[in-house]
């Protein structure tokens, strides 16, 4: 019984509240901006994505450069081991080319994994770097937009995008 007496008070008193909020809701202007068109059509934005593609091309070369020098390494790496197999040469110059083309192998492991790495790297680089960029985009742009809303006497300013 005191449940059905709580729950009787409480329903009313809930609906008065809902009903006086929107009341005040009312009185208040509220704006939307769709703040991912902002953000792109920025200066700001365009200056710090042709940086950043910059940047990743300059990455890019350099991977490649990596990745080429690997290739050339492997191709060395297939002569060496040929060679090692020449049947015409002595056994002695056999070892010492099987011994060249040992240390080839382990050339080629530590580029392979050096270069997989520089990849990560790189990778990473450029996320952080268009993090920062949209951190730095966002904290230019809000401030203009808050004052902008406070100024046209807008209590609340919502994102479309």
């Amino acid at each position: 019984m005191p449940m059905k007496i709580v729950s009787r008070l409480i329903v009313p008193v809930a609906l008065a509240a809902c009903l006086l909020s929107g009341t005040a809701r009312a009185q208040s202007r509220i704006a939307t901006v769709d703040f991912q068109k902002v953000v792109t059509n920025y200066y700001k934005t365009k200056q710090a994505e042709a940086a950043i593609e910059d940047r990743f091309n300059e990455l890019r070369k350099e991977f490649n450069a990596m990745r080429d020098d690997l290739n050339k390494a492997k191709n060395e790496y297939k002569k060496l081991v040929d060679a090692a197999a020449d049947p015409v040469v002595s056994a002695e110059e056999r070892d010492k080319r099987k011994k060249a083309a040992d240390a080839k192998q382990e050339d080629i492991a530590r580029q392979t994994q050096d270069t997989e790495m520089y990849g990560r790297q790189a990778d990473a680089t450029i996320r952080d770097l268009r993090h920062r960029m949209r951190d730095r985009v966002f904290d230019d742009i809000r401030p203009v937009l808050n004052a902008k809303a406070k100024s046209a006497g807008y209590a609340l300013v919502i994102d479309t995008s």
